[in-house]
């Protein structure tokens, strides 16, 4: 079991940071403006918690973003069903 802060932890979860950076990467030119910087700069964030060895953020704040990003794809799509509203949503919630 890997301890949280140890380097062991700290290379799993940057890989696995990179393997969604890659499943989502193919997706970002065909997704709305937002959408595309809400994930890379949560990602960024991510990255930057991991090199400093952080806890991750209050599970408030990353409720509040969850919420925020499904009322920004129902609003652009004007539904959360559909091919184009369902990828936008996995990509949010993979970010």
């Amino acid at each position: 079991m890997l301890l949280p802060g140890t380097a062991s932890s700290t290379r799993t979860q940057t890989w696995l940071l990179a393997a969604v950076a890659l499943v989502v990467l193919p997706h970002l030119p065909r997704m709305p403006w937002w959408i595309t910087l809400f994930a890379v700069g949560v990602g960024l964030f991510k990255l930057l918690l991991l090199r400093r060895q952080r806890h991750q953020p209050p599970r408030v704040l990353l409720a509040l973003m969850t919420v925020a990003g499904s009322a920004g794809v129902f609003f652009y799509y004007s539904t959360l069903l559909g091919k184009q509203a369902g990828v936008a949503l996995l990509i949010i919630m993979l970010a």
